[in-house]
């Protein structure tokens, strides 16, 4: 089942991530308050759903960046440069246990 985990500073949620079990491979989200990106809080919620992914004993992680996504060049960009491999198929995933 589908699962939300909550990033908290002093108080304030600065983050969620979620992740959800399909065909054997975690598909995950994450989302980052406006005023706490490029600190590392969307990096340290994909460590913790790749964690999780891992408990779970899954081969791969994957996310999915629509089209329509207002920054998905953006996206894509952080997403390949936390080691996920675009596919044809438009999913970009990562084997679990991957080190940047």
């Amino acid at each position: 089942p589908c699962e939300w985990f909550r990033v908290e500073d002093e108080g304030k949620t600065v983050g969620y991530g979620w992740i959800d079990v399909v065909w054997g491979d975690a598909e995950i989200l994450l989302a980052t308050a406006e005023d706490a990106k490029g600190s590392g809080v969307g990096a340290f919620i994909l460590e913790q759903l790749d964690n999780e992914a891992r408990r779970m004993g899954l081969n791969y992680i994957y996310n999915m960046v629509r089209p329509t996504h207002p920054d998905a060049a953006k996206v894509t960009a952080w997403l390949t440069k936390h080691g996920f491999e675009e596919n044809s198929d438009g999913r970009l995933t990562r084997r679990v246990g991957h080190r940047v």
